[in-house]
């Protein structure tokens, strides 16, 4: 926001303007968002999981749609963000190694840019559960019976 300010305090601007400021202040690529404000509907964001117990890999699917509207049949995906942290079966969260990018902490945020995107996270030990954090878009997530039981039990999904 201070570079915003200082860019166009005073100033009547544009929203290009407010997403341009704040990817220059935070070093990302905000292009995603203005197809927010191009297009009309609200985009559905699919999540699925799965773990590979072989490769101790843990994989994020996502599926973009967002339903066609009047004078726009066809949608572009937009940037959704979405914070996810992996839980062990005790509820503690656990450090995270994302393939391509490394060491994360143990959340980050995922860039959903595209129709679909995968994130596979490495050096994981137990099939654990995952914890979304929702983004601006409606959101379904995908979950076997067992994690189910898990996120229920661990109250991952309060926030639904």
């Amino acid at each position: 926001m201070d570079l915003y300010f200082k860019r166009h305090d005073g100033q009547a601007v544009t929203c290009d303007d407010f997403l341009a400021a704040m990817a220059d202040a935070n070093g990302e690529d905000l292009s995603g968002i203005g197809k927010w404000y191009s297009q009309a509907g609200t985009p559905t964001l699919m999540v699925s999981t799965s773990y590979d117990a072989a490769k101790k890999t843990f994989t994020i699917n996502t599926k973009q749609t967002t339903p066609p509207t009047n004078g726009q049949p066809d949608k572009l995906p937009v940037l959704i963000p979405l914070k996810v942290g992996l839980l062990g079966p005790d509820g503690t969260d656990l450090p995270l190694h994302l393939e391509g990018k490394g060491d994360v902490g143990t959340s980050t945020v995922l860039r959903c840019d595209d129709t679909a995107n995968t994130f596979t996270f490495t050096d994981i030990e137990v099939s654990e559960v995952m914890s979304v954090g929702k983004g601006p878009s409606r959101l379904h997530w995908v979950l076997c019976y067992s994690c189910l039981c898990s996120v229920c039990k661990l109250g991952v999904l309060s926030f639904i």
